[in-house]
């Protein structure tokens, strides 16, 4: 009898243990990774852009007063290359507004002495890695 609960209990081990290995998590590029690096580089002039963090059809808008602009990819890359180093004297902050497996949205703050940059931004997790697909930028 404690033979047979033995290797019931190895089966059981084993056929759970086999699928605890098949639910894959993203071990890429994570959700703070990426927001550390955009904040750093895009609002402080700090670190190096890496061009993974941006999904390739990512998106931004611009509103200001009556303005509105959009901004690809190639656009951003190339305005944050010519900014390097650029550092506002702003505080700068981050959370979380929604979060999914697949998507997440996040609200980053720049506050100024009179005036508030507020990014939201849409994270996207293609394959293992997270990537801003799109962020709308607002000065409330």
């Amino acid at each position: 009898m404690k033979t047979t609960l033995s290797i019931a209990a190895v089966v059981l081990t084993l056929s759970l243990s086999s699928f605890a290995s098949t639910t894959k998590t993203p071990s890429g590029i994570s959700i703070t990774y990426v927001m550390d690096h955009y904040i750093g580089y895009l609002m402080q002039g700090q670190g190096t852009l890496d061009e993974r963090l941006f999904t390739k059809n990512f998106e931004m808008t611009v509103y200001a007063q009556d303005n509105e602009r959009k901004i690809n990819k190639r656009q951003l890359v190339r305005f944050l290359k010519k900014t390097k180093g650029l550092s506002y004297d702003c505080e700068t902050n981050y959370k979380i507004l929604d979060a999914s497996p697949r998507c997440t949205i996040v609200k980053a703050s720049m506050a100024f002495e009179h005036f508030t940059r507020v990014d939201y931004i849409t994270l996207c997790l293609e394959k293992e890695d997270w990537k801003i697909s799109k962020v709308v930028s607002t000065y409330p």
